[in-house]
């Protein structure tokens, strides 16, 4: 399948720049900067006219409240709401307790194994 984003401003690598970006089976073939549109058959076009463009965003400092804090959120809720908001990669900063013994503050969690949205 082939997809093309046209009219778009492109934000990557420190610039920002009208153009259209071609998606060939799920993967990237092609920027164009320029406003004139690929001529390349295509199965969608998608116009992105007075939309930003951007790379998958990486969060790398979310705390997701597990273990301890899961009637606020949990790894679930939080990592569909930052799927919902382009974030593509997260790096969880454990949640700590003063009342925890130190011997269980930097154990590692599995609770949340295949409960994440990515």
């Amino acid at each position: 399948m082939k997809l093309i984003i046209e009219n778009g401003t492109i934000v990557n690598e420190n610039r920002t720049f009208k153009g259209s970006i071609v998606i060939d089976n799920g993967h990237i073939s092609e920027v164009v900067e320029d406003a004139v549109s690929p001529r390349s058959n295509c199965d969608e076009r998608i116009d992105a006219t007075g939309c930003f463009v951007l790379p998958g965003v990486i969060d790398s400092h979310v705390h997701f409240r597990e273990p301890g804090l899961t009637e606020k959120a949990d790894i679930e809720s939080e990592s569909r709401a930052a799927a919902f908001g382009g974030v593509t990669i997260f790096s969880i900063c454990r949640t700590l307790f003063r009342r925890q013994p130190r011997s269980r503050r930097f154990t590692t969690n599995s609770k949340g194994e295949g409960r994440a949205a990515m």
